[in-house]
């Protein structure tokens, strides 16, 4: 065993709640911040992803996709443990005759990582769980290791954080919530399938037909993701001097296809979140539609993402997803393709009246 692992496990068997006799498996993880990770990460699904979004708007309830702010491993805890040891190097000691003075810096330390952490999830989840920091050995209040991935035996720092956040998931949305949370996590679905399937449930929030998913439009929407990706820069196909309005991938079935756009930077989530992520921003324009009918006049602000998700008359949908990793870029782009094309304008404007229905 080399310094670095006899280090380690020697802190972490004072910081650790555990038997003498306790062997870690590999299903017991010894950092609570893995765990804690996963359990925020859940936290960011079922309210942010999952619920469908807000008709009309109250407060700061679009708090955005935690999972790249969430993000936090053992990688953390060994930093701040080499961060201490080398400061006590630098000094001439043995950072071994100083090993309760580490562990309490370690520990200071990690609790105030997660509770800046922390700032970003819901209220209610901090107050709820707040105190598993403070406390790192506090239990957990429910045993939810089946879904959190751990052993379900022995303890380790900040177990009960962990736990308990998954926890105010079930008491906060009920077993249907939790159910959802659950196959999320076992059965993802693909992304193309994701975006549809909320596309569809904000259309049927309008008594329109849902889109039915259109394999041609998928890689038409596919390609142009994967230019914009490429360019790192969102423009409509359109409104690009490469392509304009009469590219062919914009013309299908006789006619013009609407198109949405989004550039996200949430390149840790997957594919699929990031696509509800995409459909959730284009609904929450409804805020700014003039009802009865947009007659051609000045809006509260954009509407051409939300008009082109539910306009009646559409009926093919396809989907497109890439990512640019670079440093200079770091971004998600999302292309949908609808068939017949929304956002008809006409003499009178009555096509917003008849393809732009008030929610039920």
């Amino acid at each position: 065993m080399d310094r670095s692992s006899s280090t380690r496990m020697a802190l972490w068997a004072i910081l650790l709640t555990t038997s003498t006799s306790l062997v870690l498996s590999a299903e017991t993880p010894q950092y609570g911040l893995t765990m804690f990770t996963k359990a925020a990460k859940g936290v960011c699904w079922i309210e942010k992803l999952h619920k469908l979004p807000p008709i009309n708007k109250e407060g700061d309830i679009n708090w955005g996709t935690c999972d790249l702010t969430m993000e936090t491993d053992e990688n953390k805890y060994q930093s701040l443990l080499d961060n201490y040891e080398g400061q006590i190097r630098k000094k001439g000691a043995n950072p071994d005759d100083y090993r309760p003075t580490i562990d309490g810096g370690v520990m200071t330390s990690l609790k105030q990582h997660l509770k800046k952490k922390s700032e970003r999830l819901p209220a209610k989840y901090r107050a709820a769980c707040g105190s598993y920091i403070d406390d790192e050995k506090k239990a957990a209040p429910k045993d939810f290791s089946s879904i959190l991935g751990d052993s379900g035996s022995g303890e380790y720092a900040f177990r009960g954080l962990a736990h308990c956040l998954i926890n105010t998931i079930e008491t906060e949305n009920g077993p249907e919530g939790f159910i959802a949370l659950q196959s999320h996590l076992t059965n993802p679905k693909s992304f193309v399938d994701a975006i549809l399937e909320r596309e569809n449930e904000n259309r049927a929030r309008h008594g329109v037909p849902a889109f039915t998913m259109d394999t041609e439009l998928n890689t038409r929407a596919q390609r142009y993701a994967e230019i914009l990706a490429r360019k790192c820069h969102m423009e409509h196909m359109s409104k690009d001097p490469e392509f304009g309005e009469n590219h062919p991938d914009l013309q299908y079935n006789g006619g013009r296809t609407g198109e949405n756009i989004a550039t996200l930077l949430a390149l840790q989530a997957s594919d699929a979140d990031n696509g509800v992520d995409a459909a959730n921003e284009w609904y929450t324009e409804i805020e700014n539609y003039p009802w009865p009918a947009w007659t051609g006049g000045k809006t509260k602000g954009v509407i051409g993402h939300f008009t082109a998700t539910v306009w009646k008359s559409s009926q093919l949908a396809g989907y497109g997803v890439a990512r640019n990793t670079n440093t200079n870029c770091g971004k998600m782009f999302v292309v949908s393709r609808y068939s017949p094309g929304g956002n008809v304008r006409s003499e009178g404007m009555p096509r917003y009246k008849e393809n732009v229905l008030p929610p039920l």
